[in-house]
């Protein structure tokens, strides 16, 4: 059994170097594959003088190695078995050890990356694991949780349950080097019902973005059981929220459950049901928003949320920018580990306490960012922007159908994209569209309409003028907003959007790093400053000379066009003089 002391020795050799010259010499396809299988042969071959490499038969007479981890061995070793021979006294048994408790591997792997070592480690700690607990990791990968758990506290009990055949033979290896009560179960979590109620505390780092038909029959089961008891788990946007109960579900009295998931689960409206389920619970302790990119080869933003008992306020921590930045990944280091551990305890620049009742009052959304930086003034004569306008998302129209219905000649239709939005103005030529489907009329713009781009910052801001028999179709990417209310003129509100003021209104109720975003009920709650009505004529002044600065910069980007082409055909001009 490893202490401590024992296992920090190992972390400090260069695990990668090791790997990479283990690779080098196997020469083979899937070398990761390889690099750990040799490093679990080279290390039992050392370990015991007994055991021979000689060939690989002779290995498996002498080594007694259970069938899964000698298939794996097999499929790995079989055509370098010669070559990895010599490798026996290059390294130490601890530089193979260090391997194989440490190496990653360093291929693109998506939404199966193991958990980074960082993510692992603060999960860990925020777990406070003591002896005698019975721990599960659901869906262990390599066991990396297992492993920074076991290093905080190797008098508990530990659970890893991962699908991965591969994945579970590395963390069977992982928890052997380690010693200690480490179990590594093959299994689906929702087929395997020896998983119950039963745990002190859940670590999950499951798949994101998965549907109800990559969950099994049992899966699917589990799922109907909550749709029954509460209808939003029928029309989630992915499993994430499954997950996160059925990590709940498994964890027994006043522990702790820690689920990594998609962050958009955290804000988006068809998850809002849900959210509230969890939260009118009381279970949702903390929710932290983590650095983007730190998993390899997957650019999708996550956050770590944090269930447990009797909650009547959330901790929202917007970690996002605490790492080590990296040219292609980002690192959370033992400091910023520090940092992140210490803002859950307590108010900080990166963390608040905040009430289930405030959280409702922002449609049970959980981004951490909407609830931190600078309190918002009081806005004088405010107003709910959605008292003042009726806000709409634009059509989302498939590329294959736009393609279809693409016009190479004017027509009385046209399609606005996002792209089509510059410097506040809509471009002139828009792409025609030789007709569109009746149900879509609806999203087809009107004289004055707002325009609003839902995705990326800074949010470009336009307002339509539709010609007489013109029809603009605008894009999903798009908000419209229609004026309901005679008190707003659409050149003042985009006035006060593009300010100083309204920029950083709009910032504040953003959500997601890594594509940001606007959602429709946070933009209907926006307050918007509006003067009293017998201070109405400053709103027409404003928007008078807004449409005026508008009207200049549209004949100052024909002139420039004109003069662009000027220039593009002085040489032309030159050769004919």
């Amino acid at each position: 059994m490893l202490n401590r002391n024992e296992l920090e020795k190992l972390r400090e050799y260069d695990s990668d170097k090791i790997a990479s010259a283990i690779a080098s010499t196997c020469r083979m396809p899937g070398a990761e594959r390889s690099v750990w299988a040799a490093a679990y042969v080279l290390m039992r071959s050392l370990e015991d003088y007994q055991i021979s490499i000689d060939t690989i038969e002779l290995y498996f007479s002498s080594a007694n190695e259970e069938p899964t981890r000698e298939l794996y061995i097999r499929q790995a070793l079989s055509q370098c078995w010669d070559n990895i021979r010599e490798l026996k006294y290059r390294f130490t048994v601890d530089e193979f050890k260090a391997v194989l408790l440490f190496y990653n591997g360093d291929g693109i792997r998506g939404w199966d990356s193991p958990t980074p070592d960082g993510l692992a480690k603060l999960a860990a700690r925020l777990l406070n694991v003591k002896p005698g607990m019975k721990i599960l990791d659901m869906g262990t990968g390599l066991g990396s949780f297992i492993r920074e758990c076991y290093a905080e506290e190797h008098e508990a009990t530990y659970v890893g349950l991962e699908i991965n055949a591969e994945s579970a033979i590395i963390a069977g290896i992982r928890a052997d080097i380690l010693g200690g009560d480490i179990q590594i179960r093959t299994g689906n979590i929702f087929d395997d019902t020896s998983v119950n109620r039963e745990y002190n505390a859940v670590f999950a780092n499951y798949p994101l973005g998965l549907k109800s038909r990559n969950l099994g029959s049992i899966g699917k089961e589990y799922v109907r059981r909550l749709s029954d008891r509460s209808p939003g788990y029928s029309k989630i946007s992915s499993m994430d929220w499954v997950f996160n109960r059925k990590a709940y579900d498994c964890v027994v009295g006043p522990g702790r459950v820690i689920c990594i998931m998609a962050s958009g689960s955290t804000w988006n409206t068809i998850d809002k049901r849900v959210r509230r389920e969890f939260l009118s619970l009381g279970i949702v302790e903390m929710v932290i928003s983590l650095p983007s990119r730190i998993y390899d080869g997957m650019g999708v933003a996550t956050s770590m949320i944090v269930l447990s008992h009797g909650h009547t306020s959330v901790m929202m921590v917007d970690a996002s920018e605490v790492c080590k930045k990296g040219r292609r990944m980002n690192i959370i280091t033992d400091d910023n580990i520090s940092r992140i551990f210490d803002a859950c305890a307590h108010d900080s620049d990166i963390s608040r306490l905040v009430s289930c009742r405030e959280i409702e009052e922002n449609d049970y959304n959980f981004s951490p960012s909407l609830y931190l930086g600078p309190q918002e003034e009081e806005i004088e004569n405010g107003v709910a922007l959605g008292e003042l306008v009726s806000i709409t998302r634009g059509a989302q129209v498939n590329a294959s159908v736009l393609d279809k219905l693409s016009s190479p000649t004017e027509t009385d239709t046209q399609y606005l994209m996002l792209s089509n939005i510059q410097n506040g103005l809509i471009d002139e030529e828009l792409p025609y569209l030789t007709e569109i489907d009746p149900k879509l009329e609806k999203y087809l713009l009107k004289d004055n309409d707002l325009i609003l781009s839902k995705i990326g910052t800074p949010f470009k801001v336009a307002v339509a003028e539709i010609g007489a028999g013109q029809k603009i179709l605008a894009n999903g990417n798009l908000y419209i907003m229609t004026v309901v209310d005679q008190r707003i003129d659409p050149y003042y509100l985009k006035a006060y959007l593009e300010s100083e003021k309204g920029i950083a209104a709009l910032k504040k109720i953003t959500v997601g790093t890594t594509i940001p975003s606007l959602g429709v009920e946070q933009l209907k709650k926006l307050i918007i400053p509006l003067p009293p009505l017998e201070e109405q004529y400053r709103i027409k002044k404003i928007a008078d000379e807004y449409k005026a600065c508008v009207t200049e910069l549209k004949l100052l980007q024909r002139k420039t066009a004109k003069v662009l082409d000027r220039m593009a055909h002085i040489y032309d001009s030159g050769k004919e003089a």
